[in-house]
């Protein structure tokens, strides 16, 4: 049998097999690898972001505290703030004009929530709540302790500029082991530089995550098929339409501009399905041939409106972007402006694309269904109480909506359900059967053999793969994978005595149909430590699970990528 492998840079490959063109793509950022790129953090936007700003307390009649700024003046959830009650006056001996007062410190305070023009605080003393008052002076990031977590024990230069941009902050200087856990405090700014990037911690939140900056990919990677870099240059924008939470952009560029140029490019990977053979996959390495100007930390296909090609789904800091994976002028985006972090995207049939959120604040999935056309975004339902994917279920090539239900201490909780669109809202539409201690990140579910069992396949805690049939192991990976670029952080501040953790958003397989059953590709990156402050794989390629003479047989294809692998 013989497989024949396309790649584009950040984008395609295609994979004809047994006499028909199986299509899957697999995506990866090179961005995320220092050792290929130049650049320095932005020490300039980083002073700006947690610079001192003054505030009103508000104290509404039920105890609620409130400051009179926020989002629109920069005020983050997990911001610190000193709230200061009026102290002595100070009087001129001579003139005798006032010169200011003597304030006195009540104590500090953190943003748990925040509005446009005001935001919600809660006391790091709550005993302390009977002597706040309304009008009372509230400082952000005044007298506040700020503890620099050098994760390489190189990046002194840079806390020194910090220091020396933001004096009011009380600096402490830490050099830790690569891959130290931390445990971000609730009353100090913890900022845990790793190689290219620096973490922002404030009340336990992640306030902020600086990437360094960067030359464009393709000035260094230097593909023998280079493409354009996307750019929104010279852009124009597309009113969005009304949603609450969202705001919606379009972003076209000019007709000069070219956006990929795809050349001719095989190899042939040789013995796919050969029984027994535990070697990696024969194959030269990838070569890129396009490239997005973003660093994406999660990335998926989605199909829809008959669209010839699909179009590329990705997660940055800034927003979630959809754009054609094989070229075009289309670019849209989606702003997510609402309480919790995005962590992943899953697209289904259709256009749907299912965006987990987690509210840290109030512990929770907040988890939202979108459905995207070349018309736009639409929210098909929002705040919905599980982790989401789509997955196909039934055998049946088609994606089904899955939710799993969120546990406080564990994540993943035991239930996992069949979800429908009903009106205008998501439901329940039955209950699927799962294994114990199923993660439905990078879960699968499918039948390899043709025997009418289906297998469900998942990561376990030791970044093992594991195969379930009818509830009863039967397979399980001798070797760890090496995670994603993309975790959720949790870190319970309720409860006494833990420490942060991961847990890995796995990326999604692809299943992939042929005579005898089903195989499976694998996103495979090189185990690698993954630490809190954002250190990953860094180099990655696929691997094909399937089953041969009753057996399975997991085979890596010989050839790395240059940085981690996002997508199957």
């Amino acid at each position: 049998m013989k497989t024949t492998l396309n790649l584009l840079f950040g984008g395609i490959i295609l994979l004809p097999m047994l006499k028909q063109s199986i299509f899957f793509s697999l995506v990866w950022t090179l961005m995320l690898v220092p050792i290929c790129f130049g650049g320095e953090l932005p020490v300039a936007s980083i002073v700006k972001d947690l610079s001192a700003i003054e505030a009103a307390v508000i104290v509404r009649p039920n105890g609620q505290l409130l400051l009179n700024k926020g989002s629109n003046d920069l005020v983050r959830k997990g911001d610190l703030w000193s709230l200061y009650s009026k102290g002595e006056v100070v009087l001129d001996p001579v003139s005798g004009e006032e010169l200011g007062s003597l304030d006195e410190i009540i104590g500090s305070a953190m943003i748990t929530r925040t509005d446009k023009r005001f935001s919600e605080i809660e006391l790091t003393d709550p005993a302390k709540s009977g002597e706040v008052k309304t009008g009372q002076q509230a400082l952000r990031y005044d007298g506040v302790k700020a503890i620099f977590q050098d994760g390489t024990g190189a990046n002194y230069p840079l806390y020194e500029k910090l220091r020396a941009g933001l004096p009011s902050l009380n600096w402490e200087y830490k050099v830790t082991e690569v891959g130290a856990t931390l445990t971000p405090p609730r009353d100090a700014l913890l900022l845990a530089a790793a190689k290219d990037r620096l973490t922002v911690w404030g009340g336990g939140e992640i306030v902020k995550v600086y990437e360094m900056m960067r030359r464009p990919l393709r000035a260094v990677s230097q593909p023998v098929a280079p493409g354009a870099v996307f750019s929104t240059r010279g852009a124009t924008s597309v009113q969005p339409q009304q949603q609450p939470v969202f705001r919606q952009e379009a972003f076209i560029q000019s007709p000069q501009q070219q956006v990929f140029r795809q050349e001719p490019f095989t190899q042939t990977v040789p013995g796919l399905m050969t029984p027994g053979m535990s070697a990696r996959l024969g194959g030269q390495n990838f070569r890129s041939v396009g490239s997005i100007n973003s660093i994406a930390y999660n990335l998926d296909l989605l199909n829809f409106d008959g669209q010839e090609q699909p179009w590329f789904v990705y997660l940055t800091n800034e927003a979630l972007y959809c754009q054609p994976s094989l070229g075009g002028s289309e670019r849209y985006a989606y702003r997510y402006e609402g309480f919790g972090a995005v962590a992943n995207v899953s697209t289904g049939p259709g256009g749907m694309i299912a965006l987990n959120v987690f509210n840290q604040s109030d512990w929770q999935m907040q988890s939202y269904l979108l459905r995207f056309t070349t018309a736009g975004f639409q929210v098909v339902d929002k705040d919905i109480p599980y982790i989401l994917a789509y997955i196909d279920i039934d055998n049946d090539g088609v994606k089904d909506l899955v939710g799993q239900n969120f546990d406080e201490e564990n994540f993943f909780g035991t239930g996992v359900y069949r979800l429908a669109v009903k009106g205008a809202s998501v439901k329940r539409a039955g209950k699927v059967k799962i294994p114990a201690g199923y993660r439905i990140y990078g879960s699968f579910m499918t039948d390899m053999d043709n025997d009418n069992i289906m297998e469900t396949g998942f990561y376990n805690v030791g970044k093992h793969l594991l195969l379930y049939e009818q509830g009863r192991e039967i397979w399980q990976s001798s070797d760890d994978f090496g995670g994603s670029i993309q975790v959720v952080m949790i870190d319970n501040i309720e409860s006494e005595g833990a420490t942060a953790r991961n847990e890995i958003v796995w990326c999604p397989p692809a299943v992939i149909s042929h005579d005898q059953g089903k195989l499976v590709a694998l996103v495979h990156n090189d185990p690698s430590l993954l630490s809190i402050v954002g250190v990953g794989p860094s180099k990655g390629s696929v691997s094909i699970l399937y089953k041969a003479n009753g057996q399975y047989f997991l085979r890596t294809l010989d050839a790395n990528s240059d940085g981690p692998v996002q997508s199957v």
